[in-house]
């Protein structure tokens, strides 16, 4: 788990296999398939109407106090923070699922007090993460697998599958320095991703 400028993002291979209900309109638990369980709460509508919904909340005890999550709109004060940080609860503004071409933003409209919704589901096609790889690559030559990981937003393990395909279709090409492994854009990678962005164009 990573936390950006309050954000919150989840490396998961497989982001979820369900959102399970906990008996109210404001929490979720998402479980991965690795067994992960994430508790959401949605916090949303006045001061007061937050400091309630956390007063009232029921976090089960399987929970790990990491995985207790919740996102909030609008405004916060110092004390729905004390009263977050007495139930082991992070407080962020948004919360995102990355899993190889799936991303998942999870925000609350501020006006839905009991309608809280995980939003802004977006799939990616290969070519169009090749494409985001390319443009990462040449914007910053001999860029670590990392920093390609958390610029275009991909889950570590398919980043890792596709830069090796990338490598053996000559797109790429690896570079070992004192730093560790880089990657660096071919000739024919330059090509295909002019292709690609012509080919955006018509």
């Amino acid at each position: 788990m990573v936390r950006n400028n309050d954000e919150y993002a989840f490396e998961l291979e497989s982001w979820c296999i369900g959102a399970h209900g906990t008996g109210n309109n404001y929490s979720k638990i998402v479980k991965d398939t690795t067994g992960l369980k994430i508790f959401l709460l949605f916090l949303s509508g006045t001061i007061i109407d937050k400091i309630n919904i956390l007063k009232s909340v029921s976090i089960p005890e399987e929970i790990e106090s990491e995985n207790r999550i919740a996102v909030y709109s609008g405004m916060i004060d110092s004390n729905i923070k004390k009263l977050a940080d007495s139930i082991n609860i992070q407080l962020v503004k948004s919360l995102r699922f990355n899993s190889g071409l799936y991303n998942i933003t999870v925000r609350v409209d501020n006006n839905a007090v009991k309608k809280p919704f995980l939003s802004s589901r977006t799939k990616r096609s290969k070519v169009d993460i090749q494409r985001e790889i390319l443009e990462s690559i040449i914007s910053n030559p001999t860029t670590s697998i990392t920093k390609i990981v958390y610029r275009c937003n991909l889950n570590y393990r398919y980043c890792t599958n596709l830069i090796s395909e990338m490598l053996k279709l000559n797109y790429l090409q690896m570079i070992e320095d004192e730093s560790g492994m880089r990657y660096t854009a071919t000739t024919r990678g330059i090509e295909y991703l002019n292709n690609l962005r012509k080919l955006n164009l018509s």
